[in-house]
């Protein structure tokens, strides 16, 4: 049983509370089997920067590519563009290279290039715009269309055409270094037996497996050509836009684009820690794709979680539960945005285990899991916002106020005041 239920809040614009701020403004909360979601104002949810942290733009050039109607331009508007799945049935084919720039973690933006997949684009992108496709890239992501793997000769074309892609990438030096992704999508297409079926999914993994392993050689065989050796291994993904594979595959690519990505883990690892938490996760707050987490790295092994997720019962929860986590709340914020509302947070009660997401900073929500009986939500929502300057500021080149964690990470590259005397967040 679901309900619905609308208050018009009192205005407090001197409170640190999230709410609308509008005098005409609701809070809207939506219960559903003991969670709650709360909408509100984005532009007045997060806390302001401190003004000693100064920004500059960190740019990434990202190529989607692959052959006409394997799926790019819809997976790209389902991620950047808040659109459902059975909207992008009205999509059209991408003519030439349409260019979007997508702003993540406050200072850095995904130049994103998605390039028509017509026979006539493609052998240009290998030849005569080579130069300019394939400079200064970050990452290449190419798309395979799964329902052609059962084509020799269709799916031999496509991996030709990737093997032209990786040696004007590899050869170009302007784009030493840069990571390749590979996502055989539509997944949802292949595969014999009923839908859902344990028969089924065997048959998908199977596919996946064989076009991975094939994929990975000659990808690999490309490299030590061009280059004499094989330092970047491609990583191979089966998405399909109607599920949650996908939100995992560019959690993924958006991950390893951070440049922070260990120090921001270290500070959520010690507010995993004092939360009496055994999860906290950073979305982006926009495509709410995973930016990173506490613990281990997000697509760890079970034999590589840290000693607080294996006591915490982490080893047994759903691998996929991140994704379906961005597919839930980036529904219910489609919802909001019909009513003129905007998401502001989110928490649940269960038997075994307590959530709570909140607006962490201006770009990013994060997400307290306890399992702890005694941890109430407002607790884990007064840690979030606890935490909310010094995370702010993490985006920045300058921390005013520095943790121990900041002074002692050998990554670091932030500019720390050692004659800091304020109260240290977390360690005070």
């Amino acid at each position: 049983m679901s309900s619905l239920r609308v208050t018009s809040p009192p205005v407090d614009r001197g409170s640190s509370t999230l709410r609308d701020e509008k005098p005409s403004g609701v809070k809207i909360t939506r219960a559903l089997g003991g969670s709650s979601f709360t909408r509100g104002d984005p532009g007045k949810l997060a806390s302001k920067a401190n003004s000693k942290v100064t920004m500059s733009n960190i740019r990434k050039k990202v190529l989607l590519m692959g052959k006409s109607g394997s799926g790019k331009t819809s997976m790209r508007s389902v991620i950047f563009s808040n659109m459902l799945a059975q909207g992008t049935k009205t999509l059209g084919a991408t003519i030439d290279v349409e260019h979007s720039h997508v702003r993540f973690l406050g200072n850095m933006v995904l130049n994103l290039w998605d390039c028509g997949g017509q026979e006539a684009f493609l052998d240009h992108y290998v030849s005569t715009q080579k130069d300019q496709i394939f400079s200064n890239v970050a990452i290449l992501i190419y798309v395979f269309d799964a329902t052609t793997a059962s084509s020799s000769s269709e799916w031999e074309k496509d991996v030709q055409y990737f093997e032209e892609c990786i040696e004007a990438l590899r050869g170009n030096e302007s784009s030493n270094g840069a990571g390749v992704w590979v996502l055989v999508n539509k997944m949802d297409l292949v595969g014999q037996g009923p839908e859902g079926s344990k028969e089924r999914e065997e048959g998908r993994r199977q596919i996946l497996k064989e076009k991975k392993e094939e994929l990975e050689i000659r990808a690999r065989e490309i490299a030590v050509s061009v280059e004499g050796r094989d330092t970047r291994p491609i990583r191979v993904y089966g998405t399909s836009i109607w599920d949650e594979s996908l939100y995992k595959a560019w959690s993924s690519v958006i991950h390893t684009l951070i440049p922070n990505a260990s120090l921001i883990r270290s500070h959520l690892t010690h507010l995993r820690n004092i939360s009496s938490s055994i999860e906290a996760v950073l979305f982006e707050r926009q495509t709410f794709l995973v930016l990173a987490k506490s613990g281990s790295e997000i697509d760890a092994d079970e034999d590589e979680l840290d000693e607080a997720e294996v006591q915490g019962g982490v080893k047994g929860l759903d691998r996929k539960r991140f994704e379906k986590v961005s597919e839930i709340i980036k529904g219910f914020r489609l919802d909001c945005l019909k009513s003129g509302e905007a998401f502001a947070n989110w928490e649940a009660r269960f038997k075994n285990a307590t959530m709570a997401m909140d607006v962490l900073t201006s770009n990013t929500c994060l997400m307290l899991v306890a399992s702890e009986p005694w941890v109430e939500p407002a607790l884990l929502m007064f840690n979030i916002r606890q935490a909310r300057k010094h995370f702010e500021e993490l985006q920045g080149t300058s921390v005013s106020t520095p943790c121990l964690i900041c002074k002692d990470h050998p990554e670091c590259k932030y500019e720390v005041n050692e004659g800091q005397t304020e109260v240290e967040w977390g360690h005070g």
